[in-house]
């Protein structure tokens, strides 16, 4: 293999997009892209509604940045997301050059969604597919640039240090069982997000939180772990584990929310219904589930002509037709799902961590974008503001640090096995905390650590396996999720329960 300069870890939108403009900025870099599965597992391709950005005459800069703002609590950095609103057309105009097809109305105008906490129609989409079709075109575009190299079934499993700097990546590769010390200037996370560390959620099996495991173990530390985003209208399946969702577009087109009474009752809890933001629709279903044991709650398109739904929202009723329901004739049944991690790893404005050569982009990131609640159709937008930052900071100042190749070891020994009930268990008690039951969460943190310091070890003498790594992960991050709440529920407790000794 030829020695990487670059190293970026996730192959998403927030991936991929960081090393195109690193291509673009300077094709003598030589940048790899770790992915620890295939090509089509990643929540980039779960995305439906699309990408915001203010497009039309009749919207401005001002309602994004306040609709954002509003979204998220006021607990934005306001200088973020007025950068952010200000960079967002310009980097959707970098998808189109990059052979991105976003629908156009019968005018040749953009067409334009509009989504709950949205004052304008300012969402652009490719159908309500609009994630898939931008992962398919971004994946076309690096295998086309001969600088970009990708790395399948590739898990990052430690970030290499060196002065209080990044210098590299553990990187097991689960086709030959072998872990591979890689050295490079920078290394990007590019992980995405931790859906699941919760029980059930709209991420894809591979959002098992290794950026946050990564960055932890590293000596970084998180923050705003529990301001975790549940999305509204996942399909009640009677399954836990990944579940799918209707894209809140079709809220904006008309879609409504009804218990088994037939209520509107969203009206009770904020008087924009079913246009209101994703954290505010969530608490409300979760109050009206448990004010009665018989209580249902769906989504209600049986008004909508079936002919719209098919053209508009292909994705959403071919979803329901392969669930036994037709979305213009049947009520869908729903509950809330884990969807998107607000917190995570801090960065300052040009995505760099506080370890230096360290950068973060999209979900796992802490840019200050969201505050408490994420604003619909901003995550995508984000990753590719950040990874454009990231790209210039980078060949801006590229570093002197020489690449290494070296083959640690060779096939390891049978790995522990994790219980699954159990680390389900701490899934149902991060959950419940989340949602407000007074529980004591300090004898469940200290049983999360001790088993995640478990597998730590056995990784540390190189037996390992992806179940192991992924689980690993996903301790962590239940562990900085229970901690961050602990932190700001009880701000007279100013240190952590993690043990000074832990992972030196």
């Amino acid at each position: 293999m030829e020695e990487p300069e670059i190293i970026i870890i996730g192959k998403g939108i927030a991936g991929m997009a960081t090393a195109i403009y690193l291509a673009e900025n300077s094709n003598s870099l030589k940048i790899l892209l770790l992915d620890k599965s295939d090509d089509n597992d990643c929540s980039t391709r779960f995305a439906q509604g699309g990408l915001s950005a203010v497009w039309s005459e009749k919207d401005s800069k001002k309602k994004h940045l306040e609709d954002t703002l509003r979204a998220g609590r006021y607990q934005n950095n306001k200088s973020v997301v007025k950068d952010f609103v200000e960079n967002c057309p310009n980097r959707i105009h970098d998808l189109i050059r990059w052979g991105v097809k976003f629908d156009l109305n019968a005018d040749f105008s953009q067409s334009l969604h509009r989504e709950g906490g949205h004052q304008e129609s300012r969402i652009l989409h490719i159908g309500d597919h609009s994630g898939q079709s931008i992962h398919k075109v971004l994946l076309s575009k690096i295998q086309q640039i001969k600088s970009i190299k990708v790395w399948n079934s590739a898990y990052a499993v430690d970030l290499i240090q060196q002065n209080k700097s990044c210098c590299g990546v553990k990187v097991w590769d689960e086709i030959s069982e072998t872990l591979y010390f890689l050295k490079s200037s920078a290394v990007i996370l590019a992980t995405g997000g931790s859906g699941q560390a919760f029980p059930m959620t709209t991420n894809p099996p591979v959002a098992s939180g290794d950026g946050i495991g990564l960055a932890v173990r590293a000596g970084l530390l998180t923050e705003n772990m529990h301001h975790f985003q549940f999305h509204p209208t996942s399909i009640w399946t009677g399954h836990l584990g990944t579940v799918p969702l209707i894209t809140e577009a079709l809220r904006g087109s008309g879609a409504l929310i009804i218990n088994n009474l037939g209520e509107r009752f969203l009206f009770r809890y904020d008087p924009r219904g079913e246009l209101a933001t994703r954290d505010v629709i969530s608490q409300a279903i979760w109050e009206e589930l448990n004010s009665s044991p018989s209580r249902q709650i769906y989504l209600d398109a049986r008004h909508l002509e079936e002919y719209f739904l098919k053209e508009y929202f292909p994705h959403a009723y071919d979803t329901c037709e392969k669930l036994g329901l037709n979305l213009a004739i049947n009520l869908i049944p729903i509950s809330p799902a884990a969807h998107y991690q607000c917190g995570g790893i801090p960065v300052d404005p040009n995505g760099e961590t506080r370890m230096k050569n360290l950068f973060a982009v999209g979900e796992i990131a802490s840019t200050g974008l969201h505050g408490v609640n994420r604003l619909a159709s901003n995550s995508l937008p984000e990753a590719l503001v950040f990874a454009k930052k990231i790209a210039d900071k980078i060949c801006s100042k590229r570093n002197e640090i020489s690449p290494e190749y070296v083959v640690l070891s060779g096939k390891p020994t049978t790995p522990p096995i994790v219980s699954n009930s159990e680390i389900f268990r701490f899934k149902v008690f991060v959950q419940r905390v989340l949602l407000g039951e007074k529980l004591d969460v300090v004898p469940i943190l200290l049983s999360i650590q001790t088993t995640y310091e478990k597998l730590d070890l056995f990784i540390d003498q190189h037996i390992i396996d992806q179940n192991l790594l992924s689980n690993r992960n996903i301790l962590y991050t239940l562990y900085e999720i229970l901690n961050s709440f602990l932190e700001n529920d009880l701000p007279h407790q100013k240190n952590r329960v993690r043990s000074s000794t832990s992972n030196q």
